[in-house]
């Protein structure tokens, strides 16, 4: 692997990592769509080139949401309740999605991710409940329905769910630091069910290595991170993120629809 390569990796992971651990959404928002615009950028074919970008990103999701998920924990930022209802769905959903990976157009999973990234943004544009604030807990229903769709779209794109997930329990009037330990915790669940179905097909593992130098050391600086900030500022450097990737995204999605 050429130096600049690898650097470019490293990169991609640090940024990663720490918006595994600030967010709660596993990172793989930022390795998903970079790996894929850093491989069709090098010439490889786009139905390699998603394919290895997602069965990647969700190997390197699981490396970066355990320290998070566990950092997230040990702080008490974790609903294990809504977990108990939430997790099984996002896992059969994540299996699900994992399946159909290799099954539908190379650009579809793309498409979901500008959607979710779209999603995600006007869910965190809502003020979310203070910490300390009695809030209504989400019903069962939601908790299925978005947990299934969040690990099925997760696998899809290699995103881990987190995109979905934390702003959905922000929505729900779950306070920011729950909703982004709990974000976690799933996050991990579902990126080790569609690693699992994958087992190990299509995954660079060169970018693997590369990438996962600089997200685990980030992931648990971004998880005390969460701690510390205020929830209106992250929040708007979620926002700011995601709006980032959204618009290259978009652009490449314009352009190969075109070409």
């Amino acid at each position: 692997m050429a130096d600049w390569l690898f650097a470019v990796h490293v990169a991609i992971g640090a940024l990663g990592g720490l918006c595994a651990g600030l967010f709660g959404i596993g990172g793989g928002v930022v390795f998903g769509p970079l790996l894929l615009l850093l491989a069709v950028e090098r010439g490889i074919p786009v139905d390699s080139a998603v394919a290895g970008a997602v069965a990647t990103s969700s190997a390197i999701v699981i490396l970066t949401a355990v320290p998070s998920a566990l950092m997230h924990s040990v702080q008490g930022s974790v609903d294990w309740r809504l977990l108990r209802v939430l997790a099984p769905a996002a896992v059969v959903g994540a299996a699900l999605g994992a399946w159909l990976v290799v099954r539908v157009d190379p650009r579809i999973p793309e498409l979901l991710m500008l959607a979710l990234l779209i999603i995600g943004i006007r869910a965190l544009w809502k003020r979310p409940a203070a910490a300390g604030v009695a809030a209504v807990r989400p019903q069962p229903a939601m908790l299925v329905t978005g947990g299934s769709g969040a690990g099925c779209m997760g696998a899809l794109t290699g995103t881990g769910g987190g995109l979905i997930t934390m702003p959905m329990l922000v929505r729900a009037e779950v306070t920011l630091p729950q909703a982004i330990g709990t974000s976690a915790v799933v996050t991990m669940l579902i990126a080790g069910t569609a690693s699992g179905v994958f087992a190990g097909e299509a995954v660079n593992l060169a970018a693997l290595i590369s990438v996962s130098c600089g997200a685990i050391a980030f992931a648990v600086l971004g998880a005390r991170l969460a701690t510390k900030l205020a929830g209106g500022i992250i929040r708007w450097l979620c926002c700011a993120l995601m709006i980032g990737i959204s618009l290259r995204l978009g652009y490449w999605l314009v352009a190969s629809l075109l070409a």
